[in-house]
């Protein structure tokens, strides 16, 4: 929808143009004030589209949909980055993800383990899922070769 009226106020923009070189200054001006309305309502929408991430927190907006709604997509890098930059008007709550509750820390763990041997029991993989930090895939491996080297120990965090 927003893009269907960029377009209309990019053409009406056109044609003012046009009417403007061709001294029909009346026909000019009223296409100048459409364009300027069409313009207006995208940038209303994308308003819009903020309050209602604000409201719903958290919300995840992407930038892509916005370029396409906004005037002039094709911009230079710098540009891009101020679009960004000021379209990007919503705090750390939306960008934070929080960690899974403790049973799919559990199982996360009991499944990065399941397919190397170890002598984990079953309270240690409780004992694991109970920590409020999860390991990425490439540190839990680390941990895990640190703890077959040492009989019977538990992954430390």
């Amino acid at each position: 929808m927003a893009g269907s009226n960029l377009q209309k106020a990019i053409d009406l923009a056109n044609k003012a143009a046009e009417e403007d070189k061709a001294k029909n200054y009346e026909e000019a001006l009223r296409c100048y004030q459409h364009a300027v309305q069409y313009f207006l309502h995208v940038v209303k929408l994308v308003k819009n589209l903020f309050s209602l991430a604000r409201e719903h927190k958290p919300s995840i907006i992407f930038i892509d949909e916005i370029d396409l709604q906004a005037p002039g997509a094709r911009m230079r890098a710098e540009a891009v980055n101020h679009r960004i930059e000021f379209f990007t008007d919503v705090g750390f709550e939306v960008n934070y993800i929080p960690l899974p509750e403790e049973h799919a820390r559990l199982l996360h763990v009991q499944t990065a383990s399941g397919i190397h041997l170890n002598n984990l029991t079953e309270e240690d993989f409780n004992t694991l899922g109970k920590h409020r930090r999860l390991l990425r895939r490439h540190q839990y491996y680390r941990q895990r070769r640190h703890a077959t080297c040492q009989e019977g120990s538990v992954i430390n965090y």
